[in-house]
């Protein structure tokens, strides 16, 4: 038996793009990380920043973090462990 999928983004499940900042911006982002972009001073002027709605930029920095997160050196086999 499979668990119910829960949406991330409540709201835009069929849409990609900025809505995530503004439920964060209003406290109803999902995970506790979400929160925690809230306890950072850059994170939260980050989440501020992009709450208001700023497509071009979100898509710009969503593409700078995807090639980042693809430079990063994953642990595989004996070496890595999923948590």
């Amino acid at each position: 038996m499979f668990a119910k999928p829960v949406e991330m983004d409540t709201g835009s499940f069929k849409t990609f793009g900025e809505h995530y900042f503004l439920l964060v911006a209003n406290r109803r982002g999902l995970f506790q990380s979400d929160a925690a972009l809230f306890d950072d001073l850059e994170t939260k002027q980050y989440v501020i920043n992009h709450e208001t709605g700023n497509p071009k930029l979100f898509f710009k920095d969503f593409g700078v973090s995807m090639i980042t997160m693809g430079r990063i050196r994953v642990l595989t086999g004996k070496a890595g462990e999923i948590k």
